[in-house]
């Protein structure tokens, strides 16, 4: 078996914290840190966060208050107690809040988040999942 790693340097501390725990708000693309949020945009792979970045820039020049979360262990969304890794409600409103608007940019079947945060009490009045397609 060989194995190749895309990088030869070890992890910063935060970049480590950030895997460790699943997911984080990215203060650097947030509005003053990710504090008091209007909207919370989440990116679940590389790809779409960059994505989410650049919609966080677009918002934030628009005068949109918005926090930037990347996920990238996707089982910390779901009910606490449904995986070792699932978040408990306080981390879990920690990241996401507990009213604010969040937009998840996912490269997958919207079944998946849905199925995930569906289980969430004060995540179902606000989630929606729909699927947008390239043409």
């Amino acid at each position: 078996m060989t194995a190749r790693l895309a990088g030869d340097r070890p992890l910063t501390p935060q970049a480590d914290r950030h895997c460790i725990a699943g997911a984080s708000v990215w203060p650097r693309f947030s509005t003053e840190g990710g504090q008091n949020p209007d909207v919370v945009l989440v990116g679940v792979g590389v790809e779409v966060t960059n994505e989410v970045i650049a919609a966080s820039a677009i918002l934030r020049n628009e005068g949109v208050r918005v926090r930037v979360v990347n996920v990238n262990d996707m089982l910390i969304l779901g009910e606490e107690g449904l995986h070792p890794h699932s978040l408990t409600e306080d981390a879990f409103h920690s990241l996401f809040t507990k009213d604010k608007p969040v937009l998840v940019n996912f490269h997958g079947y919207p079944k998946d988040i849905a199925g995930l945060l569906f289980g969430r009490k004060t995540h179902v009045s606000r989630s929606r999942a729909s699927r947008v397609c390239d043409l």
